[in-house]
């Protein structure tokens, strides 16, 4: 399953107010690994117009990205289910 359809998944199930399924979505089909790195700060404001020079696309893979508040919405209700990283 594409990360997309998950992430829909879980949007879908928010709008719901139905976190729990939300977080079982998460933990079945898009499992976190989270790796705490944060090498250099950057404003939200700074990050937002590289994203938007980038069109949105990952420069490496070519995959395309989420709008970053979109993730960390959901970081901030699902809490460590999806944790959100500034980079």
């Amino acid at each position: 399953m594409e990360h997309i359809d998950v992430i829909v998944k879980v949007l879908n199930e928010l709008s719901k107010d139905n976190k729990e399924t939300a977080i079982d979505h998460l933990n079945k089909e898009f499992k976190h690994n989270f790796i705490q790195k944060d090498l250099r700060k950057m404003t939200h404001y700074e990050k937002l117009k590289i994203f938007i020079k980038d069109g949105f696309i990952d420069r490496y893979s070519g995959n395309k990205l989420f709008f970053p508040n979109v993730l960390r919405i959901i970081s901030m209700e699902l809490g460590d289910a999806f944790p959100f990283h500034p980079n």
